[in-house]
């Protein structure tokens, strides 16, 4: 029996949770990413995972035209979210009238799994992109009941996996807010796995704290940093770590450790799966002297259900925030128009990594250009700039008013 197109499957996990017969569990392929394996003595053939799965139903989302972007006020939180600090305040808020939050952690193991916290001072783990597929095993039973328990809960999810949880469950509860992200794709659990150990061994010392998005140089210039246990700390921007170089960077785009599925995503497109969508607002120019800071970190916030306007509008006093349009939202993030396409060295990455080892892999595939990064941090400044060009800017268009005018 086949759940669904494997070459579609976004190893969301859920169906493992909806078998009666606990007929389904999870097994890694040679990328690392998770697929569905049905022990067939066990299976009665219910088609219950099969009717259930995302990618088989066609849930009709809304396109919403409440976009904001926004920014936190509290410069410490801004500093230390991957955006600009608005999911910290959403899941504070839920946190702070007794409610419980499900997003993605790394655990002692440097695995990134799906985590239930019930405490503020749990939140840390939740805060901040994780560029690892997350394992969501067991916790889509763990939500039902909690909102069966009438706890508040907020679940923080890619789009795929928010809408796993929805089809879970079976019908709307007004106790609970989900939260998707603008998902670039998922990168290799596997992949990152060998990149650990790799950093491990040259810095002879284990991973304490990983941050996938250190703000240094700056926002859009991002850097890993990792805090090791001897005391010891690295930072690579998006240019120079391997990691994030074969996630974003290599072979002239990235996207050569992306899930096979996450080219051909069916919600890459504006009509969103959660009550609110958050991602990072790319490109976003500096037009006032309020905005001089923008490269703290700047989210794109959708709006897109009556709970969703609620809880933001109980947080919005915490935010600069300004109304912008879907022409703003699709130059920011392509991932509201179409997925990535797939590189022309993902087949051949794939083959090689099969046969080396992390390390020949970087020699094959890894190339640093300082000259690019440069330029990059360069456009960062210019965009956070803006604001100081635009009285020029005024005077430039208005003689050309007035010399077209005879004036």
């Amino acid at each position: 029996m086949k759940i669904c197109d494997e070459a579609l499957c976004t190893g969301c996990m859920m169906c493992a949770e909806v078998c009666p017969k606990s007929a389904i569990d999870y097994r890694t392929n040679v990328q690392g990413f998770w697929y569905p394996h049905i022990e067939e003595r066990k299976c009665i053939e219910c088609k219950k995972c099969e009717k259930v799965c995302p990618i088989n139903i066609d849930n009709k989302y809304k396109k919403t035209d409440d976009i904001v972007a926004a920014w936190n006020r509290d410069k410490d939180i801004r500093l230390s979210s991957t955006s600009g600090g608005a999911f910290y305040s959403l899941a504070k808020c839920v946190l702070d009238n007794g409610g419980v939050v499900y997003g993605a952690a790394l655990d002692a193991s440097n695995e990134v799994c799906h985590k239930r916290i019930a405490s503020i001072d749990e939140l840390h783990l939740l805060s901040g992109s994780k560029y690892v597929q997350s394992n969501t095993g067991g916790c889509y039973r763990k939500v039902k009941d909690d909102l069966t328990g009438e706890n508040m809960v907020l679940f923080s999810g890619t789009p795929c996996q928010v809408s796993a949880l929805r089809s879970f469950l079976g019908k709307e509860y007004k106790n609970l807010i989900c939260i998707d992200i603008v998902c670039h794709g998922v990168p290799s659990p596997r992949v990152f796995k060998d990149y650990v150990d790799h950093v491990s061994r040259k810095y002879s010392s284990t991973p304490q704290r990983i941050n996938f998005r250190y703000k240094k140089p700056c926002w859009s210039v991002f850097s890993m940093k990792i805090d090791f246990k001897d005391g010891s700390t690295y930072t690579a921007s998006k240019f120079k770590d391997p990691y994030l170089y074969f996630f974003l960077v290599g072979g002239g785009r990235g996207d050569l450790t992306l899930r096979r599925s996450c080219f051909e995503c069916r919600f890459a497109s504006p009509e969103r799966t959660g009550d609110i969508t958050l991602g990072d607002f790319w490109g976003i120019l500096a037009t006032s002297p309020k905005q001089k800071d923008q490269e703290n970190g700047v989210n794109i916030v959708l709006i897109n259900s009556p709970k969703g306007r609620a809880i933001f509008d109980k947080v919005s006093e915490q935010f600069e925030t300004r109304w912008k349009n879907w022409d703003d939202a699709y130059h920011s993030n392509q991932s509201f128009i179409k997925p990535w396409s797939e590189p022309g060295l993902y087949k051949q990455f794939w083959e090689d990594y099969q046969r080396m080892d992390f390390d020949t892999i970087l020699d094959k595939y890894y190339v640093y250009d300082r000259a690019i990064e440069d330029k990059k941090i360069a456009e960062a400044k210019s965009r956070a700039e803006t604001y100081k060009n635009i009285p020029k800017m005024i005077k430039y268009y208005l003689r050309r008013i007035k010399n077209r005018i005879g004036l």
